[in-house]
């Protein structure tokens, strides 16, 4: 039986961060926290294919976040946004695949969307497409 992913989370809010991280581990994933893009753009992990990450950052935009790791890396990213209610389509230009979940949510709307997105196709990124 394989290891499930990594998640890493971008949520820059203590208490939104603990319960996300508590919730998807109880789901049986492993999570990996950054409370601020520096830290995490420092530490950008080569096996990095699946991100959740708040729409309300304070240091940097979502979009610029996922475009500078899209660029780090040159390979497909599922992202989870955690939103709410503006949803900036611009990311999709970022990721393979790019779902929102509105804040608040429950718990089986996390479980859904992970579930969801976990089945959706990584496709070849081809640079400048």
């Amino acid at each position: 039986m394989g290891r499930k992913p990594f998640i890493y989370l971008v949520e820059d809010e203590p208490a939104h961060a603990m319960l996300i991280t508590y919730h998807i581990e109880k789901l049986g994933y492993e999570v990996v926290h950054f409370d601020n893009s520096p830290d995490f753009l420092r530490a950008l992990p080569d096996d990095l294919d699946f991100l959740i990450v708040s729409d309300q950052l304070a240091d940097i935009e979502t979009f610029k976040l996922c475009q500078i790791v899209r660029e780090k890396l040159d390979k497909p990213v599922r992202v989870i946004v955690t939103s709410t209610g503006v949803f900036n389509h611009q990311l999709s230009e970022y990721a393979t695949f790019t779902s929102y979940l509105q804040k608040p949510f429950s718990i089986s709307d996390l479980k859904e969307k992970l579930q969801f997105t976990f089945k959706q196709p990584v496709l070849t990124y081809q640079h400048g497409n």
